[in-house]
């Protein structure tokens, strides 16, 4: 998975969703992350399709055929269609760590999809998605592509009852009641649940909104650890942070949030790090990560290999494809945007992750 600015994307097998303290319903939100490298692509424009090119779901459907896609004016603020769903996208932007980026798996600039990817986009620019994508086995998973380079495939968007929405330079349509996007028939989605772009609307603002989530970083990262969090890393292979008593405190008190820090070092050893006394039904859990490295320099790629063992609720947290997203509520907080990130424990890192600055995370 590459992006150019991710925020929340999922590492383990699930597809990590939402942090509110009160959990909201999302489509399919975010969080832990995936890989990523700064690149840019052109979008692709329309392309006449062959009259005589084969229907199949694999080949490009008929223009003649195709029925352009339903234009429509409405934002992710005013969609009325989302309370359809139960998504509250007010609660998400006013009550949650990230924001509305906590409705999707990957919130980012630009993506590329080269795996198998268990959740939900917005991205102003799928750089290639020909895998697939979208979250199994869940109910009204919400979509957003701004831009579109290459193309997808037929199984893309493969929840059920997905809602999706491109931007207006996107070719998209239907075709015997299934949506079409750049050419090619999506099996999972009925003609009724693809929307486009107006000419004068996007249905995510990502650089207005990415301002926004530079902004929550770097209030994050000026806050001072909370009373309460305690540090063990006496034992390298039990290496843990327990947030049992600052989380206590902060639900008696109506805290959203509580505030840990960790050295950048501890996460490059491949140790085991446990991070106990977290509750789903209790504030979000942000984690701080201070640069503590020498002889680093500006756009640096540093490998993190620190396999992370998270209980919530008193039970550690399983690798396994998810449909719940209430145990969401840890943050890991980068900073600023000095130095890039290769995830190589895949799949351990978990939760979401939240960077000020364009700067890329690589799997």
């Amino acid at each position: 998975m590459e992006s150019s600015e991710i925020v929340a994307t999922p590492v383990l097998t699930e597809a990590v969703k939402t942090t509110s303290t009160t959990p909201i319903n999302p489509a399919t939100p975010a969080s832990e992350t995936e890989s990523s490298t700064n690149t840019t692509a052109e979008v692709t424009s329309d392309v006449p399709i062959a009259a005589d090119s084969a229907t199949t779901a694999d080949e490009p459907v008929p223009g003649p055929t195709e029925a352009p896609a339903v234009e429509t004016t409405a934002t992710i603020f005013t969609d009325e269609h989302l309370d359809d769903m139960g998504i509250d996208v007010q609660t998400a932007h006013e009550d949650n760590a990230l924001g509305i980026a906590s409705l999707f798996h990957i919130f980012s600039n630009s993506t590329v999809l080269s795996a198998d990817t268990n959740g939900n986009i917005a991205t102003d620019h799928l750089i290639d998605g020909t895998t697939d994508f979208g979250t199994r086995g869940y109910d009204g998973d919400l979509f957003y592509i701004g831009h579109l380079s290459g193309t997808v495939l037929p199984n893309s968007f493969r929840a059920n009852d997905s809602l999706i929405y491109v931007g207006n330079s996107v070719s998209s349509g239907w075709i015997d009641g299934h949506a079409v996007i750049n050419r090619v028939k999506l099996t999972n989605v009925p003609a009724d649940r693809l929307f486009k772009d107006s000419a004068d609307t996007v249905y995510i603002d990502f650089d207005s909104y990415f301002k926004l989530l530079r902004e929550k970083a770097a209030t994050y990262y000026a806050q001072n650890d909370s009373a309460g969090v305690t540090y063990d890393f006496t034992n390298m292979n039990q290496r843990t942070i327990d947030v049992s008593d600052a989380s206590t405190y902060a639900i008696e008190n109506h805290e959203a949030h509580v505030y840990a820090s960790i050295p950048l070092s501890v996460l490059q050893t491949p140790q085991s790090l446990y991070v106990t006394g977290v509750s789903s039904g209790g504030p979000t859990l942000i984690i701080n990560v201070i640069d503590d490295l020498t002889d680093v320099f500006e756009g640096m790629l540093v490998n993190l290999e620190t396999k992370t063992e998270i209980e919530v609720d008193g039970d550690l947290l399983s690798s396994k494809e998810r449909t719940e997203f209430d145990q969401s509520v840890i943050l890991w907080n980068f900073g600023d945007d000095h130095l890039n990130y290769n995830f190589i424990m895949a799949g351990r890192l978990s939760v979401r992750f939240l960077r000020q600055m364009q700067r890329s995370l690589a799997m």
